[in-house]
């Protein structure tokens, strides 16, 4: 699969009217997926498929290949279209049934702001109605982003969750 093979597949899908080319990164809704350089960084010719949030880049995935890349963003994005199909706006009790859907362990996240020593993905909800999603590594945050929504908080943790179990297998989560 190319780009414009994935552009058709996004356009069939219903997607297609967000996605697009700019500034050398293809965008489809939150993700985007690139093999520009970028400086010092990103010079090796693989292909990235991110987030884009507020402009920064978000969780890189790295493939050898357009192909596996297109594949990727495909499958994510179907994969959250499914949702919204599913349940219209996700939220937090959405997002625990299709968790336990999925099979993914409870140790894997938090959706209650509970403190533990494991590392995990977190949905917090704060003070500033803000919903941020970030992966607790004993205490570090990392790779930080806050939405103005649930649907939307809870949409990026489901898929990043399980596209990071998809990445580094089950066993990693418990």
């Amino acid at each position: 699969m190319n780009i414009d093979e994935l552009k058709v597949a996004l356009d069939s899908a219903g997607v297609g009217c967000d996605a697009g080319w700019q500034d050398g990164e293809f965008i489809a809704g939150h993700m985007a997926l690139s093999q520009k350089s970028f400086g010092k960084y990103w010079t090796d010719g693989k292909w990235r498929v991110y987030y884009v949030f507020r402009g920064e880049k978000i969780d890189r995935w790295c493939f050898d290949s357009e192909s596996e890349a297109c594949e990727n963003l495909l499958r994510r994005t179907l994969r959250i279209l499914e949702w919204r199909n599913r349940y219209g706006q996700i939220n937090k009790k959405n997002l625990k049934t299709e968790l336990d859907r999925e099979g993914v362990s409870p140790r894997a996240y938090d959706l209650d702001n509970m403190k533990s020593a494991d590392s995990r993905v977190v949905l917090k909800h704060g003070f500033n109605r803000q919903w941020s999603v970030y992966y607790d590594d004993r205490g570090n945050k990392l790779g930080l982003i806050s939405f103005d929504s649930e649907s939307a908080a809870c949409e990026h943790l489901l898929d990043r969750l399980l596209s990071m179990i998809e990445r580094f297998g089950a066993n990693q989560w418990g």
